[in-house]
C-alpha cells in the first residue's frame, strides 16, 4: 500500500517537472519569437525610411505604388482601396505649374487667366462637386439666390468681422488692407495681435468687453471697423441685440469674411513654421515656446511615417474657426456636428469667403462685394504683390504619400474646403454673369 503512494506521489512530482520543464521551454521559445520579430520590425522600419526617402518626393499614387507601399508592414493602417477619401487617384492638392503663378510674398497660387475659369480649375471644381451631398449643392444654390452680391452704399457695414485663420495667407492680405485703409481711408483697421495658440474667449468677462470695445468703436467711428483676429467664429447677434446703436442692431451692421487654404498645405505650411519661422520671424525661440514645438529637425516625412502625434491626431482648425467656441467646436472638431455647424455658417453667415489658391480672384471679388468701402483694394495687390510676405523658412519637400495620409487625417478641414471651393466658383462666375470684375 505504501509502496502504490511512493509511486503515485513520484508520478505526480514527475508530471509537475515536466510541466515547469515545458513552460519554461514555451517562455523561451516566445521570447526568441517576439525578439526576432522586434528585428524584423526594426529591419521593415529602415526599408520603410529608406524606401519614404529615396521614392518619396516622386512618389505618384497609382496602383503599382499602392501595392508597392503596402507591401511594408510598417505602413500606416490606411486601407486606400476601400477608403472614403473624397478625391481622385489624381490626389489634387494644388493647380498645375503650367496653369497658376506663385504670389513672391506668401505662397499664394493666382490663376494666370482671370476672365475665364481654366480647364485644370474647372476639373478640380467638377472632382469637388461631384462629391458633395444633395443636401449641401441645394444649400450653395439657395444662398446665391437669396444672398445680396453687392452692398451699395446704403448696405455698407458697420463692422467687417475678419477671423483670419493661420497660415491661409492672412499675414499678407493684412498687410493689404492696412495699405487700401491708410490710402483711401474708407474703412478704419483694428488689428488685435497676441502670442500664443488662445483664440476663443477665457470667460464670459472677456467676451462682454469685447462686445462693449467693439460697440465703443462702432459708435465713435465715422467710417466702417475692420477687426482683424485669429479668432473662432464669434457670433455678434446677441451683442448687436442689446445694443443701445439702432444702426448697429440692423441685420446688415456685420460682415463677415474669411480665406481658406486646401488643408493639406495649410498644415505643411504650419508645420514648418512653427519650426523654423518666416523670413520676417525675429524671435524663433520665443515661436518655438508659444506654439510648443519639439523635434525641431523631424521632416513632415518622418513625423507621418513615424505617426507621431502632431501628425495623426490633428485637430480641423479650418472647421474650429467656422464652426464657433463652443465645446463641440473646439474639442470635437473631427466629429461630423462640427462640420455641419461649420458649414451652415459659411452659408449662412459668412459675406465673403475666399480661397487662398484663387487669391487674385478672392481680391477682386471682395473689392465688388463693398464697393464703397473696399474701393482700391485690388489696385493695391497689383502694387505690392510682389512684396515678400511670411514665407516659410525651411519648408522642405513632402511627399505624395505624406499628403495622402494627412489629407485622410484633416477629413474635415477637406470636406469644408471642397464645399468651400464649389460656393466660391458659384459666386465668382455669378459676378462674372453680371459683369461685376
Amino acid at each position: 500500500m505504501r509502496l502504490a503512494k511512493f509511486f503515485k506521489r513520484f508520478i505526480q512530482i514527475c508530471i509537475l517537472v515536466y510541466l515547469c520543464f515545458y513552460l519554461y521551454e514555451s517562455k523561451r521559445e516566445l521570447l526568441k519569437i517576439l525578439d526576432q520579430r522586434q528585428k524584423l520590425n526594426t529591419n521593415l522600419e529602415k526599408q520603410f525610411q529608406q524606401f519614404y526617402e529615396s521614392k518619396g518626393d516622386q512618389f505618384l499614387l497609382d496602383k503599382s505604388n499602392f501595392d508597392a507601399a503596402l507591401e511594408l508592414e510598417n505602413m500606416p493602417s490606411v486601407d486606400f482601396e476601400d477608403s472614403d477619401d473624397k478625391f481622385d487617384e489624381d490626389d489634387i492638392t494644388e493647380p498645375s505649374d503650367d496653369i497658376i503663378s506663385t504670389h513672391g510674398g506668401s505662397g499664394i497660387y493666382v490663376f494666370k487667366d482671370l476672365s475665364q475659369n481654366s480647364k485644370a480649375e474647372l476639373a478640380q471644381i467638377e472632382i469637388f462637386n461631384k462629391h458633395l451631398k444633395s443636401t449641401d449643392t441645394e444649400s450653395i444654390q439657395k444662398n446665391l439666390v437669396n444672398r445680396q452680391l453687392v452692398r451699395d452704399e446704403e448696405g455698407k457695414p458697420l463692422l467687417i468681422y475678419y477671423n483670419r485663420i493661420p497660415k491661409c495667407g492672412s499675414t499678407f492680405f493684412t498687410g493689404l488692407l492696412n495699405k487700401t485703409s491708410v490710402s483711401k481711408q474708407r474703412f478704419v483697421v483694428n488689428n488685435f495681435h497676441h502670442r500664443g495658440l488662445r483664440f476663443s474667449f477665457k470667460n464670459d468677462h472677456e467676451k462682454r468687453r469685447f462686445f462693449n470695445d467693439i460697440e465703443h468703436d462702432i459708435v465713435t467711428e465715422s467710417n466702417p471697423i475692420l477687426y482683424i483676429r485669429h479668432q473662432y467664429y464669434t457670433d455678434f447677434h446677441e451683442a448687436q441685440q442689446k445694443s443701445g446703436d439702432k444702426k448697429f442692431k440692423k441685420s446688415n451692421a456685420v460682415f463677415y469674411m474669411n480665406m481658406l487654404r486646401d488643408p493639406v498645405e495649410r498644415f505643411i505650411s504650419e508645420y514648418y513654421y512653427k519650426r523654423h519661422g518666416s523670413e520676417i520671424t525675429k524671435d524663433i525661440d520665443s515661436l518655438r515656446k508659444a506654439t510648443n514645438t519639439r523635434n525641431i529637425n523631424m521632416t513632415l516625412n518622418e513625423c507621418v511615417s513615424n505617426r507621431n502625434a502632431e501628425c495623426s491626431s490633428i485637430k480641423q482648425t479650418m472647421t474650429m474657426f467656422f464652426c464657433g467656441q463652443s465645446e463641440d467646436c473646439v474639442e470635437n472638431s473631427h466629429r461630423p456636428k462640427s462640420l455641419e455647424k461649420a458649414k451652415a455658417n459659411l452659408l449662412n453667415v459668412y459675406d465673403f469667403i475666399g480661397i487662398h489658391e484663387r487669391f487674385e480672384d478672392s481680391i477682386r471679388i471682395l473689392e465688388a462685394t463693398l464697393p464703397d468701402t473696399m474701393k482700391g483694394l485690388y489696385h493695391n495687390y497689383k502694387l505690392i504683390r510682389g512684396d515678400p510676405g511670411q514665407v516659410t523658412r525651411k519648408k522642405g519637400k513632402v511627399a505624395e504619400l505624406s499628403k495622402r495620409l494627412l489629407r485622410k487625417t484633416l477629413k474635415n478641414d477637406v470636406d469644408l474646403y471642397e464645399f468651400s471651393r464649389v460656393l466660391f466658383h458659384e459666386r465668382f462666375s455669378k459676378f462674372m454673369e453680371h459683369g461685376l470684375l
